[in-house]
């Protein structure tokens, strides 16, 4: 991870939670950049802004139009902050939990709710078995 003038370039091969470190730069309000791979494109979606992973040029022109004058900074900072809120430890649990359930052939209910919504996530209580 760079960190210069507020900005935020991702570009690591191997990360122990795969777009962790972009979705806290966001809850922060710092634009990212990104290498254009999987799985980062699938789970940040188009909250960064893409470059080319082997290709130095591609990487200077996103720097360099994250620094002009406009509206590209403040919009990534408002799509990332939108997607991390997407993201929390409750959803993560709630679909862990969810998906063991399923597997072992078992229905997951939380008492009074249906499946959570990201805004909802601290709504979440303890699955129970059904």
């Amino acid at each position: 991870m760079n960190q210069a003038k507020g900005i935020m370039k991702e570009n690591h091969i191997h990360e122990e939670v795969p777009g962790g470190v972009p979705l806290k730069m966001w809850t922060r309000g710092v634009p990212v950049l990104c290498a254009r791979r999987e799985p980062m494109s699938t789970i940040l979606g188009n909250a960064p802004l893409y470059f080319e992973p082997n290709e130095s040029a591609s990487l200077w022109r996103a720097i360099d139009r994250l620094l002009a004058p406009g509206t590209v900074r403040q919009e990534l900072i408002d799509r990332g902050r939108h997607r991390a809120a997407q993201y929390s430890w409750d959803l993560t649990a709630w679909d862990t939990a969810r998906l063991y359930y399923e597997l072992a052939g078992r229905e997951v209910t939380v008492e009074g709710e249906e499946t959570p919504e990201p805004d909802d996530a601290a709504a979440v209580e303890q699955p129970r078995q059904a």
